[in-house]
């Protein structure tokens, strides 16, 4: 039979065991990881979402090291480098009443006189835009720049 003492050290000992914590998802981890968000579907906050993926994965025993486990899988990579490759759609249009936008407008506009003025077609002056649009690649102005043969007719008129 055992003696209190020994019945007190076998539940301290029992205390002292390390429990395993579970993780809960932090708002933190999207400012490292812009493809993660909380799962609304679970709420106990022990799983999280790839936007790439369009997968949930528990995150419940490894935290974040379960999201950079994540992060390395293949199929997350291969679609990682698809969604880089891919343009987004705020990069092809411009915020209407922008200061951007006025300055695109006024660029057009100014392209609209010398294609008159000077009597260009319309095919030499997309042809311009184009080889404008290669040499001076860091431009926002003239990345927006687009001069259709309707939009130049509505201009005119």
């Amino acid at each position: 039979m055992a003696t209190s003492d020994e019945s007190d050290s076998g539940e301290i000992s029992n205390s002292l065991k390390r429990k395993r914590g579970v993780c809960k998802y932090t708002k933190d981890w999207e400012a490292s990881f812009a493809w993660i968000t909380n799962n609304e579907t679970d709420r106990t906050n022990t799983t999280a979402y790839c936007k790439l993926c369009q997968k949930s994965f528990t995150i419940e025993y490894n935290g974040i090291k379960a999201v950079t486990q994540h992060a390395s899988t293949k199929n997350h990579l291969d679609k990682q480098k698809i969604a880089s490759s891919n343009k987004r759609i705020n990069s092809i249009f411009i915020v209407k009443d922008s200061s951007l936008s006025e300055k695109v407008a006024v660029a057009e506009m100014a392209e609209i006189y010398h294609q008159l003025k000077h009597h260009i077609y319309f095919l030499a002056q997309d042809c311009g835009i184009k080889l404008m649009k290669q040499t001076f690649d860091d431009s926002e102005i003239v990345k927006k720049d687009v001069l259709w043969k309707n939009q130049i007719i509505s201009y005119c008129k």
